[in-house]
């Protein structure tokens, strides 16, 4: 087992078990394959190395936040949650790793299209929230997707262009109506790749 007395009156934060951690993942690098074959008997452990490996390799340059790296080593989301109980992590450290456990394998790049980050936007979009960006930038160098979080970071979110007030003007009162077709134009706003303006999108309600 590695381990490392910390200096008198440092606390063990969630930036220091990290740091801690990658130079481990240096030492393990080199002797990976003699631990793999020695503990052939255990698949957990060979694929938190292996996983562990992969990201340590996808990150490197790219400054990931403490918590894209340490997710390589939960397995579901739960894990994040005992990690909490344990370092007392922040809300927003918490909420990186939930996120990154939950979407690494299912949030990934359109490969049947010439717009391979528009999953990521679209989740964006639909998000709402203001952090939703820097999540995505992280899970993308949990991916090892260089070109596409640099295509990311260039992105600015565009203004969904209609709002419950615009419905309302062509005639439309009936609040659950309303943002059921809201829904309806954001999808197809999203097609479009946020393309269709106003009056546009007005003009499909009125064929409604």
């Amino acid at each position: 087992m590695h381990y490392r007395v910390v200096k008198p009156g440092q606390l063990i934060i969630l930036d220091v078990y990290c740091n801690q951690l990658h130079d481990m993942m240096r030492m393990l690098v080199v002797k990976q394959q003699r631990l793999v074959k020695r503990d052939s008997s255990n698949p957990l452990l060979r694929q938190c190395l292996e996983e562990l490996n992969k990201v340590c390799k996808n990150v490197e340059g790219f400054s990931p936040k403490p918590m894209t790296l340490l997710a390589s080593l939960f397995k579901v989301q739960d894990d994040v949650t005992k990690l909490d109980l344990r370092l007392k992590i922040s809300k927003e450290e918490k909420n990186l790793g939930l996120f990154i456990v939950k979407n690494r394998k299912d949030l990934v790049k359109a490969t049947d299209s010439s717009e391979p980050l528009k999953p990521y936007q679209d989740f964006i979009i639909d998000s709402r929230e203001p952090d939703a960006t820097t999540r995505v930038c992280e899970l993308l160098k949990y991916q090892g997707e260089h070109c596409l979080l640099k295509d990311m970071q260039q992105w600015s979110i565009p203004p969904f262009p209609v709002s419950g007030h615009d419905i309302r003007k062509v005639g439309i009162s009936s609040g659950k109506e309303i943002g059921a077709l809201l829904q309806q134009l954001r999808e197809q706003w999203k097609k479009s790749g946020y393309q269709m303006e106003k009056d546009e999108l007005l003009s499909y309600v009125k064929k409604t």
